[in-house]
């Protein structure tokens, strides 16, 4: 089979991770603190700032209204989740492996 890959957005990124992850989409874009959802979450908006080029904060608008602070911390925790867990990391490879990267800038 070949692989096909298809534009990164946030819906498709975080449709994706929610379900490689087990967690409904609907919970990584509101409030919950569940540790089972915020490692979900941290992982697609890392995925976000890797694949599209989006700003901190409109990575976390879409996730619920998160600060930029809280978009770069869960940048730097994906990033360690990826070199502790494999399921984490296999989740990574698939995500990057499924979208294209966009290198395109928008007007803000």
């Amino acid at each position: 089979l070949s692989r096909r890959t298809e534009p990164a957005t946030l819906d498709g990124l975080c449709e994706f991770v929610a379900l490689r992850l087990g967690v409904p989409a609907e919970l990584l874009r509101n409030g919950s603190r569940r540790p089972v959802v915020a490692r979900a979450r941290q992982v697609a908006m890392a995925l976000a700032r890797e694949l599209m080029p989006l700003t901190l904060r409109e990575i976390g608008v879409f996730f619920g209204q998160r600060s930029c602070a809280s978009v770069h911390a869960a940048q730097a925790r994906a990033q360690a989740m990826r070199t502790q867990d494999d399921r984490v990391r296999e989740v990574w490879e698939a995500a990057t492996t499924r979208f294209a990267r966009q290198t395109e800038t928008h007007p803000v």
